[in-house]
């Protein structure tokens, strides 16, 4: 068998094929979450997120496709921003630790990153697929460029769970912060992060 034929061979088997067809990087596991199952839980997710809307109207939570880089797009899942949205009602900060990127940073309350876990998480959960809450960049104002940082909040929630396996943290010195929830494989993901 010519080499050519062994790699076409190798190449239209199940484990390339799958995620080649989804328009995914054929280094991604063929059983993770597809691009039509991330879009259906990406509505699903913004629709929770929405009814939270109240917990504090200078932030907004906004879900979104999102994906890992292994040689094209791989670990596909639902991203959540927190963004703010009302820099009127919010107080700088400042974060000698970071790279100044030129945008100015906001601290997002504990109340605000729980309240849009315990929207995001379920709801992932019941579409299977993971979902990542990260620190979001608002509209520009004027000169200002609000982004979100989560460090704080992030910290405030999750000091002690470093080592959970259903979900991943990360916060404190060099860090904006995020939380990762492994929903695609895990439940009770929420009673995990204690905030059920």
């Amino acid at each position: 068998m010519s080499l050519i034929a062994a790699i076409t061979a190798v190449m239209t088997t199940g484990c390339f094929m799958g995620p080649l067809l989804d328009n995914r990087s054929p280094f991604d596991d063929p059983s993770n979450a597809s691009r039509s199952e991330i879009a259906e839980a990406v509505a699903l997710i913004q629709d929770a997120l929405d009814e939270t809307a109240a917990v504090d109207p200078a932030w907004r939570a906004v879900a979104e496709y999102g994906s890992d880089n292994c040689e094209g797009a791989c670990n596909l899942h639902v991203q959540v921003s927190i963004v703010p949205d009302d820099t009127g009602a919010l107080t700088a900060i400042e974060r000698p630790d970071l790279v100044d990127n030129g945008f100015t940073r906001y601290a997002v309350p504990q109340e605000v990153l729980e309240a849009a876990l315990v929207a995001a998480v379920p709801a992932a959960e019941q579409q299977k697929v993971d979902v990542y809450v990260v620190p979001g960049l608002g509209d520009p104002n004027g000169s200002v460029d609000p982004l979100a940082d989560l460090s704080s909040a992030v910290e405030g929630l999750f000091a002690d769970d470093e080592n959970a396996t259903a979900f991943a943290v990360d916060f404190g010195e060099g860090s904006e912060g995020w939380v990762r929830a492994f929903t695609r494989t895990h439940s009770d993901v929420l009673a995990a992060m204690g905030l059920s």
